[in-house]
């Protein structure tokens, strides 16, 4: 498999896009998003096999825990999801990845939303006040500083989840 730097040799501006891949690189299980939801629906008493766990995605079985909660219950989903990965801290390659990013202006798109890329190098978290909808608040990211607009992007930057 060739190097990230042998394959973008070219003057192409390109975007990384990085799913959870990155944070199981050399078998590392500290930042796993199976181990997350996994431990969710322990809390939630939701008994799944490990064949019925395979058998679907991330997100599906993040929307069964979802769905299989109690109607009385206040708290966000999504707000526990993100608590737990408050200790998630980035590796060595999380940094190594975001310098070449930087370094080559090229920003990072990422479903994650974990906070290794950003905390690798410690960016900032920015917020303008447009936003590409309402559902989908495009318009915070992670930088070392403000980016004018994504279609002249000059600058590193990172868009999360």
């Amino acid at each position: 498999m060739p190097l990230l730097e042998d394959a973008l040799v070219n003057d192409l501006k390109p975007a990384l896009l990085i799913g959870n891949g990155i944070n199981r690189y050399g078998g590392s299980q500290d930042a796993s998003w199976e181990g997350l939801l996994k431990k969710l629906s322990g809390q939630q008493g939701l008994s799944l096999t490990e064949d019925e766990m395979r058998e679907m995605s991330n997100t599906e079985f993040f929307d069964i825990l979802d769905l299989s909660r109690p109607l009385e219950e206040k708290v966000s989903l999504q707000k526990t999801f993100c608590d737990l990965m408050t200790d998630w801290r980035p590796s060595a390659h999380h940094a190594k990845i975001v310098a070449w990013a930087k370094a080559k202006c090229a920003p990072i798109i990422t479903v994650n939303f974990d906070e290794n890329l950003s905390r690798s190098v410690d960016a900032k978290f920015i917020r303008s006040n447009a936003g590409f909808t309402d559902y989908y608040p495009w318009s915070s990211y992670f930088s070392d500083q403000a980016i004018d607009t994504p279609e002249t992007v000059s600058r590193f930057g990172m868009l999360t989840g």
